[in-house]
């Protein structure tokens, strides 16, 4: 877990918010993303999982179950994976790096 660097052509990769937590957010959630955007990270690996009410979300099925008392993403609203999980949507994720793309040179 951690940021990957290659030898040349350097290709930054973020996995699992590279071990910075912040707070209960799943990981990466969007203040995770930001920060490591603002590093020049330009790769991450993302998991998506689907509410009960079909909304994607960022986040570990084991985070998202553990901060919802054992209630999986599937089982769990698009309400409660936000407020009560604190898992990003993948909407909101891409929004953030749409923003990001647009100030590269």
């Amino acid at each position: 877990h951690g940021v990957c660097r290659a030898a040349s052509n350097e290709l930054v990769c973020a996995h699992r918010a590279s071990g910075e937590q912040h707070g209960m957010e799943a990981m990466p959630g969007l203040l995770s993303a930001r920060t490591h955007l603002t590093k020049g990270v330009v790769c991450f690996d993302l998991d998506v999982v689907l509410s009960q009410d079909d909304e994607l979300f960022i986040g570990h099925e084991e985070h998202i179950s553990r901060a919802l008392a054992g209630t999986t993403a599937s089982q769990a609203t698009a309400k409660e994976l936000s407020t009560r999980a604190g898992a990003p949507t993948l909407k909101d994720m891409l929004h953030l790096f749409d923003e990001f793309e647009a100030k590269m040179p």
